[in-house]
């Protein structure tokens, strides 16, 4: 009797290990970053939407050339709009993250909100991704310190124009500005200086580690959290197996982001794959 009683628990446990699993499913967001300018026309298009439902991606971060005609791009705004996938600009450059002034950082708001007058749509896209990291320069390497004060100071001046336009502004960082002794820093670029915050999740034998305190930070500030899977290959730009899903695959990545969001314990969180042309090759590679 008692070994039938602790098999049933067994199974009562897993049970309900499984709703809580399909639980943080029922609560997930999926986004895509694209910095393909292929995509605007229409076969290409075609092939990424497709990509798009398969994936259940409902939140779009695609980079807009300025080169792009308006029809192209209002085109492709309206079928994502049809399809019911929320639009985000993309943007970004390490040297931006250097200026205090973040004028360069203004400067792609105020193109974004010029961007939304020409198309005669307040709702045309959500918001703004800024991509900037400026760890990736000379001055990082020259004198660290000043340069993320730099960026703070920057992308508090910037988040404060995004909001006089009314333009959500998203803020990309690495998981490793508070392994450097960056952690006040963190916090206050969260807190003052975006609408919500994107973590590169590019450490797989340690993701909870490497991301906590950006979550913490988030939670703290009401913020929503963005978790970013890189799916570019193995070598490129000194990338390894420990950074990327590329051979792991789409489902591992979900069953790390149902992990992390539910160890951290926050609903405003959405996984986002990184890129569309690297999840396209490793889809067709499968």
């Amino acid at each position: 009797m008692k070994w039938i009683l602790s098999v049933l628990c067994c199974i009562g446990l897993l049970i309900g290990s499984v709703c809580l699993i399909k639980n943080y499913m029922n609560t997930e967001t999926i986004g895509m970053i694209s910095w393909s300018d292929e995509v605007f026309e229409q076969n290409e298009r075609s092939t990424l939407l497709e990509t798009l439902e398969e994936l259940e991606v409902s939140s779009l971060y695609q980079h807009f050339s300025k080169d792009i005609p308006l029809e192209e791009v209002k085109a492709f705004i309206d079928e994502m709009e049809q399809r019911e996938i929320d639009v985000y600009l993309i943007t970004g450059d390490p040297e931006w993250g250097t200026d205090p002034s973040g004028e360069q950082m203004i400067e792609q708001i105020a193109y974004a909100a010029d961007l939304k007058q020409q198309l005669g749509n307040p709702e045309c896209f959500r918001g703004v991704l800024m991509d900037t990291e400026p760890y990736l320069t000379e001055q990082w390497d020259t004198d660290a310190q000043h340069t993320m004060e730099a960026f703070v100071s920057g992308m508090k001046k910037t988040y404060q124009y995004a909001k006089q336009q009314h333009i959500t502004l998203i803020g990309c960082i690495p998981y490793f500005y508070d392994q450097k002794g960056f952690e006040k820093e963190v916090k206050e670029l969260i807190a003052e200086g975006m609408d919500a915050v994107a973590v590169m999740n590019y450490f797989k034998k340690d993701e909870l580690g490497q991301i906590k305190t950006e979550a913490d930070y988030a939670k703290q500030a009401n913020k929503p959290l963005l978790v970013l899977y890189e799916f570019q290959q193995p070598g490129k730009y000194d990338l390894s197996e420990r950074n990327t899903y590329y051979h792991d695959g789409i489902d591992a990545a979900k069953e790390s982001f149902y992990f992390l969001k539910k160890e951290l314990g926050m609903h405003k969180m959405e996984m986002v794959f990184h890129e569309y042309n690297s999840v396209r090759e490793m889809l067709e590679n499968e």
